[in-house]
């Protein structure tokens, strides 16, 4: 099982770290050995040490504009692409999207946490929408 991250690069609020760090155990006890992020300031930097930490193998598939780039360490890294180019790599290579919105703002106004939730509902897989105040949801369409 691959995991992937989208996020808001302001970084997660402490409720949805701690959730996250309760779904990344349970799906590695559940089999998944690797997760996928961005690798932009943020819910990726922050996921991705978080992952590192419980023995995932971590990749990263940084943006080509180097502002938000956190140049994480990973245990490998894919050549940059534009931002939804990298958030659909992202979901291609992933069995289950970690989603950690600032909120529902953002769905109205568009981002790209939200454009790669869609990426991965498009393609019928899983997606867990951790909330800022920790809850955690799943949406699925097919």
């Amino acid at each position: 099982m691959i995991v992937g991250v989208t996020g808001t690069q302001n970084g997660g609020t402490l409720a949805q770290l701690a959730s996250a760090r309760i779904v990344l155990v349970t799906l590695r006890a559940a089999g998944a050995q690797e997760l996928h992020m961005g690798e932009c300031v943020g819910v990726d930097a922050e996921l991705n040490a978080m992952a590192r930490e419980l023995g995932y193998r971590t990749v990263g598939h940084p943006p080509d504009k180097d502002s938000k780039r956190a140049d994480c360490l990973v245990d490998e890294r894919r050549s940059p692409l534009p931002y939804l180019k990298r958030d659909k790599a992202i979901t291609a290579a992933s069995s289950v999207l970690l989603a950690l919105p600032e909120g529902y703002a953002e769905l109205l106004r568009g981002s790209g946490t939200w454009a790669t939730v869609r990426y991965m509902e498009k393609r019928i897989m899983p997606v867990l929408i951790i909330w800022p105040d920790g809850m955690v949801g799943e949406r699925r369409h097919g």
